[in-house]
């Protein structure tokens, strides 16, 4: 029987190697190296089965932690402050803008459709 720990850490070490592969792709051809990783994690779990859940299930939080650690810190590596200084007003008022035209559509879809009274509301 395969000892967890050793499985898990040899996923970890493959995924890492996996990743430095994408992002050397990346620097070739311009494809984002997430995107090779999502393709790869496709093709290696439904549809070509190299993964049975029941088996990662006990170590998959750890590679699920890592997985999102990774994209975290690439998505901070790659964030430029200026860029979200100068465009948060307009990134407010979109968010508020679209909060309140829900709002707005589902109220009035609630009143038409169900024939519910405002004061409901």
């Amino acid at each position: 029987m395969v000892d967890t720990v050793s499985v898990a850490l040899l996923v970890c070490g493959l995924i890492v190697i996996i990743g430095f592969s994408a992002n050397y792709l990346f620097k070739k051809t311009g494809i984002p190296d997430m995107l090779i990783l999502i393709f790869i994690g496709i093709i290696c779990g439904p549809i070509l089965g190299v993964f049975n859940p029941s088996l990662i299930g006990s170590f998959a939080p750890f590679v699920a932690a890592f997985a999102l650690t990774y994209i975290m810190f690439d998505g901070g590596m790659n964030l430029n402050i200026r860029q979200v200084l100068t465009n948060s007003p307009k990134s407010v008022l979109l968010a508020i803008l679209g909060f309140i035209f829900s709002v707005l559509g589902v109220a009035g879809f609630t009143m038409l459709v169900f024939n519910v009274p405002v004061e409901y509301g």
